[in-house]
């Protein structure tokens, strides 16, 4: 979260598209005696990417496997720690997703060496 550059919808639906594809996630945690499916815990709040419901939608009518984690379901799941004992574990957990207000100012940014967009 707060990244501090510029983040784009569209290089966030490229970063979903490659991780999702590479069917490397959930990944297998050493959790109880024969391990379990977790999924990867993604932090992009507070960046001001817009749309993220569509970005949402658009990633999900492609198959990709996400969970958009709001406040209330932090209390229950955790990171390295299985959502569910359901068999349908996302690949990605996007953690509170659509809070996208900035929290730090980027004046700060813009005397910082550009970073390219992702």
């Amino acid at each position: 979260s707060d990244l501090g550059g510029q983040v784009t919808g569209e290089g966030v639906f490229r970063f979903l598209r490659e991780v999702t594809s590479k069917g490397q996630y959930p990944y297998w945690s050493n959790e109880g005696p024969t391990g379990v499916r977790c999924a990867l815990w993604l932090r992009l709040e507070n960046n001001a990417i817009p749309n993220t419901d569509k970005l949402v939608a658009r990633s999900q009518a492609l198959d990709m496997s996400l969970c958009v984690l709001q406040k209330p379901d932090l209390l229950k799941i955790r990171p390295g720690v299985p959502a569910s004992t359901s068999k349908d574990i996302a690949a990605v957990n996007l953690v509170l997703f659509h809070m996208q207000e900035l929290r730090v100012s980027r004046k700060w940014v813009r005397s910082m060496a550009p970073m390219a967009p992702i």
